[in-house]
């Protein structure tokens, strides 16, 4: 990783005191990992990471999800790095339009990364 990126990681939303999270507890240490959407330098750096690390363990990947609203920044910017499509998952569907709970094209039985 680009060490301008680590220092901003380290640095940004980085909390030693305690935070509740979605589960309900409190964690001592947390560090907030949507601070990297605002730092172009840090998401393509983690995007770049990611792409290097599916290259590797799933090369084969023929598209990359990503969960709302959290998920689809690093899902988009690691899926131009490996050039393949992405897609963004729902948590519930709209119940309106498409009422789809997968946005965007995708082959049925495509080989997904989802994170």
């Amino acid at each position: 990783m680009n060490n301008k990126a680590i220092e901003v990681l380290a640095q940004e939303r980085f909390y030693t005191t305690g935070v509740k999270i979605k589960a309900g507890r409190i964690v001592p240490i947390y560090w907030d990992p949507k601070a990297a959407l605002s730092y172009p330098v840090v998401l393509k750096t983690i995007a770049q990471e990611f792409a290097r690390i599916i290259k590797k363990i799933k090369p084969k990947i023929e598209v990359i999800a990503g969960s709302e609203t959290g998920g689809i920044s690093l899902a988009a910017t690691t899926a131009m790095e490996l050039n393949l499509p992405w897609v963004y998952i729902r948590k519930k569907s709209k119940g309106y339009s498409t009422d789809a709970l997968v946005e965007g094209i995708y082959r049925k039985r495509s080989s997904c990364c989802t994170g």
